[in-house]
């Protein structure tokens, strides 16, 4: 429990140190992109009160027959499924097409809006006239995140009285979303293989367990591959809403980095399943039409919380894990920090160029994806292998909320008050400001030298 805190403690000050080293106002003299009424979505017109919002992924518990099992045959694999969950009875419209053809899937839940606004989360905004997250105590184990696309596809079908809900899903790494879903790589077997060099730490394991290690790391190994289109596509959009230089060429660093990761679990994958495994690494990427305040969303979503999950996972196993994986496992928890960092970062720059309305707008929508804590305990033979089951990285998504992702959204609310006060003040510097840079080239202005929006394109992100 102690190096579990001092973990936590290593990565919340490294983390901080992104969002608080701007100074208050860095970003005061740019003009930021006012919000559009569009969607996240760029093909979808959001009502006017509307929040543009991100997707995150839907429910994706690993099936009965797990997918990335090595072993199972391809007819296995495709149609490896666990059956939807029940969903909850409503009243159907005779007269509309029935809304849970739009609604499928498990872990999601139709519900009527009025019972919706009845189990609304406090925090929580109003999109498509459904509450965006409900109270964790109030449906199955687990808080419920509205489904834009599915209910936007049941009002369009004319009802406005029904509502989609997902579960929110704790996953690691930095996400490709579409839609409501996530992205990962196809991946195929072919024949046995073997290596030398990694067969000495498979002595004595049994084949149950060394199969169940195999398909872990091939799960990961897809992770990574789809985090390297993640990162391409971030920094073409980065670049779209003209961001900083060094956030850009972070992304793209960030995504050379997950290539070594994907070739590295790709190798344990392969020989933990002694079979010679490949994935698809081609991927077109299509940027989303996003305005500022849909950037910081997604990324809170896509990177912020995942990549700070991912951090802390990749630090525990490494502590654990045989002497063999630990540089392995370094290597991947110093990128995944930095890529938190960038993540960080990257919130840091767009909140300050939002107006205070959607500012709170976006702290709102951060808050109101926290997920349930849980306990539980993970067989110590997989630690051995640099292994955590699902249950125990959603039970460090759980732990890193309240110790690491809540200071830094309370940080970035105090900053953003800072900021606005700052703003309130600034009309007389402004216009000292503009007064010296229209003064005569020989009148001498020791009072302001260097003016300050020179220095405000600047922002920092570690090497």
């Amino acid at each position: 429990m102690i190096r579990a805190m001092q973990d936590i403690d290593r990565l919340r000050r490294r983390l901080w140190s992104v969002v608080t080293v701007a100074p208050i106002g860095l970003f005061a003299c740019e003009s930021a992109p006012s919000p559009s009424a569009a969607d996240a979505s760029p093909k979808e017109a959001a009502p006017s009160d509307a929040k543009p919002t991100a997707n995150g992924p839907r429910d994706d518990h690993p099936p009965a027959s797990d997918p990335n099992d090595p072993d199972a045959t391809p007819q296995e694999r495709g149609k490896a499924s666990e059956p939807p969950t029940p969903k909850e009875v409503v009243e159907e419209t005779p007269d509309l097409p029935d809304p849970s053809t739009h609604c499928s899937g498990h872990g999601r839940v139709l519900l009527t809006t009025s019972t919706a606004r009845s189990r609304k989360r406090d925090s929580s905004a109003t999109v498509l006239g459904c509450p965006e997250s409900l109270s964790s105590s109030s449906i199955g184990a687990g808080m419920k995140v509205l489904q834009r696309s599915p209910t936007q596809a049941i009002r369009d079908d004319g009802n406005a009285d029904q509502c989609c809900y997902g579960n929110v899903v704790a996953r690691k790494g930095r996400l490709f979303v579409e839609g409501d879903s996530t992205w990962l790589p196809r991946f195929a077997v072919a024949g046995r293989w073997s290596d030398p060099d990694a067969e000495p730490s498979l002595v004595g394991l049994e084949a149950a367990t060394r199969r169940r290690v195999g398909a872990g790391w091939l799960a990961d190994a897809r992770e990574e591959q789809a985090a390297v289109a993640a990162f391409e596509r971030a920094a073409l959009e980065l670049r779209a809403l003209e961001a900083p230089l060094s956030l850009i060429r972070a992304a793209r660093r960030a995504a050379h980095d997950e290539r070594r990761h994907a070739a590295a679990c790709l190798r344990l994958a392969r020989a933990y399943s002694r079979r010679m495994i490949t994935l698809a690494t081609e991927r077109d990427i299509d940027p989303r039409q996003l305005d500022r305040l849909q950037l910081v969303c997604t990324t809170f979503v896509e990177g912020a919380v995942p990549e700070t999950v991912a951090a802390l996972v990749a630090t525990r196993c490494c502590r654990r894990a045989r002497p063999a994986l630990r540089s392995t496992l370094a290597m991947i928890a110093e990128d995944e920090t930095r890529h938190a960092q960038l993540a960080w970062a990257t919130i840091a720059w767009g909140i300050a160029g939002l107006s205070a309305s959607d500012q709170r707008r976006f702290l709102a929508f951060a808050r109101g994806r926290r997920p349930v804590a849980r306990t539980v305990s993970t067989p110590k033979p997989l630690h051995a292998h640099g292994r955590m089951d699902k249950a125990e990285q959603e039970a460090v998504a759980a732990q890193a909320w309240p110790t690491i992702i809540e200071p830094l959204l309370a940080q970035l609310d105090r900053q953003a008050a800072a900021m606005a006060m700052v703003q309130d003040a600034s009309p007389k510097r402004r216009s000292s400001d503009d007064a010296a840079l229209d003064a005569p080239p020989n009148q001498s202005l020791s009072h302001n030298r260097r003016p300050f929006p020179r220095r405000c394109a600047k922002v920092h992100v570690p090497d």
